[in-house]
Parts: C-alpha cells; structure tokens; sequence
C-alpha cells in the first residue's frame, strides 16, 4: 500500500477578514491557516497563566474549538487576534479556577521596594521565577504586564476587584524581586 502525503497550501498573505469569512464557511484549510497564524501568539498567554504544559494544551484545544463555533461572532472592528486571545485567556482562567480556588488575598504581604545593585538575570531565571508565583499573582502579572491588559480589563477578565488586581501586580513584583535577588546577590 503507498501512502501519499498531502499537504495543505494556503495564502498567508490573506487578510484576517477574508480568512474568517473562510472559517466561518468551514473550510479546514483556512482554520489551519487560521491556527497556524496565532497559535504562536496566543500559547505563550495560556503558558504563563497554567504553567503546566498538559493544561496549557488542553486550554488551548477548548478555546480553538471555541473560535471555529464562534468566529462568526468576531466583530470586524477589532483585531482577529486580539479576540482569539481574549478566548484564550478565558479558557485558561476557566481550567485553572476549576483546578482549585484562587487564592486572590491570602498571603498577601507588604515587601518594600528597596533597589538593588543592577545585575545580568537571564530570561530564563525570570520565567523561571514568575511560574513559581501563586496563581493569583501570576495570572494578574501575565496579563498585565506580558500581554498588556489594563487592570480594569483584569478585574472584568479574571472577575476580581480593581484594587486586587493592582495589589496581586505588586505582589507580584515584590515576590519576583525577592526571587531574582537570589541571582544578583549571589545567595
């Protein structure tokens, strides 16, 4: 028996309007096209939020079958992107409050901000750091700071407070430079 390989070709240089109209008429080629055109936009957001690559994975699977049956209700004012990762962010907010609840205000703890001599830390120390963050912290983090939400937009996504959303950055702040100071002092 021989088995042929098929590949699927498309456009990539077709607007997100025009490939949408394409999606929305279930064509398989245009939602791999789709996927393949944010999936690397959209995974680092869910990474952050679950840390865990099984959850991240299963956030991600949810939240494409949630944009194939709902790319019809993208209004065409925004970016298509951004409206994935909103879809994204959501459904990996849904997997991790179903994890467990999320422990917004305990343990939340007043660290001064004292500066510190000015030291190389690698990316990867700083990742590796803000995913041992408490889930409450990171999350607010992750969306604030890496993919650029207002904390208003944070209190209406995530279903907290203004003032907790503000208060989880800063916790998070002084969490991460109590962390990295292990890497600038040498301790």
């Amino acid at each position: 028996m021989r088995i042929i390989n098929v590949v699927m070709t498309y456009d990539i240089s077709i607007d997100d309007q025009t490939l949408a109209a394409h999606c929305i008429d279930q064509s398989r080629e245009h939602q791999k096209a789709l996927y393949d055109r944010y999936y690397p936009q959209v995974y680092p957001a869910a990474r952050r939020i679950l840390v865990d690559q099984a959850l991240t994975e299963d956030a991600l699977q949810d939240a494409w079958v949630q944009v194939f049956l709902k790319i019809d209700q993208w209004n065409r004012k925004g970016p298509l992107g951004g409206w994935i990762r909103q879809i994204v962010v959501r459904q990996a907010l849904q997997i991790l409050r179903s994890r467990k609840d999320l422990p917004w205000i305990d343990g939340l703890e007043s660290t001064p901000d004292t500066p510190s001599e000015e030291a190389p830390i690698s990316l990867h120390h700083i990742r590796e750091a803000a995913e041992q963050l408490p889930d409450g912290a990171r999350v607010v983090f992750s969306l604030y700071l890496m993919e650029g939400y207002t904390h208003e937009e944070i209190s209406q996504i995530v279903g907290i407070s203004l003032s907790t959303s503000k208060s989880q950055l800063h916790r998070a702040k002084a969490l991460l430079r109590k962390s990295l100071s292990t890497y600038t002092h040498g301790s």
